[in-house]
């Protein structure tokens, strides 16, 4: 039976990389014409190693062509990876820009570098609102870090970081409103066909 599993997964790991491998095929040539989602797709395949081999600097490439073309997803991926990579100045700018529309991420690693004050100026009033956001987003890392800060920060610092936590959180949802806003939605009550 064990032998039987082992066969299984494999099959599914061949299946998978075929997969993979099409829709990397499939993505290539529209992301090389200026489809940013196409160009975000390969992006993620070369970060991920799906379907091609893995290759942070050239998924930072494609993500960064999206991103040029204000795909926020890109963006937002891009300042990970830089961040990632140890190119710390590199994403600040993006991770500035994620932080601000609310992306948890982002805020934690944002947060992380305001609180050290290695690579950005200290600020533990800023940080400690941001890794607040990203706590209460979910993510585990920020409430852990959040813990850790409460040991350090001063009670007079907390307290202004949660008043801007929720300044940053108004914030954020007006900018994704604005956002969602720049797509048009289609509000036209269908049309009943006769048959």
């Amino acid at each position: 039976q064990i032998n039987d599993i082992s066969k299984t997964s494999k099959i599914r790991t061949i299946a998978s990389k075929i997969h993979d491998c099409g829709a990397v095929k499939e993505w290539r040539d529209p992301a090389k014409k200026g489809d940013p989602d196409a160009q975000f797709n390969m992006g993620q395949a070369y970060k991920l190693g799906r379907g091609v081999k893995q290759d942070f600097n050239l998924a930072a490439d494609w993500y960064q062509r999206a991103a040029k073309q204000g795909h926020l997803q890109a963006a937002d991926s891009l300042g990970h990876l830089y961040h990632y990579q140890g190119k710390i100045k590199e994403a600040l700018p993006f991770l500035e820009s994620s932080s601000a529309r609310g992306e948890p991420r982002a805020q934690y690693l944002l947060a992380t570098e305001l609180f050290n004050g290695v690579n950005a100026p200290k600020d533990w009033v800023r940080a400690y609102a941001l890794m607040t956001r990203a706590s209460a987003s979910g993510l585990p890392p920020a409430s852990r870090s959040l813990a850790e800060m409460d040991k350090h920060i001063p009670l007079d610092q907390r307290q202004q970081g949660v008043v801007l936590a929720g300044e940053i959180e108004k914030s954020s949802a007006q900018m994704r409103s604005a956002q969602i806003a720049g797509f048009p939605i289609n509000t036209k009550s269908p049309v009943a066909v006769a048959q």
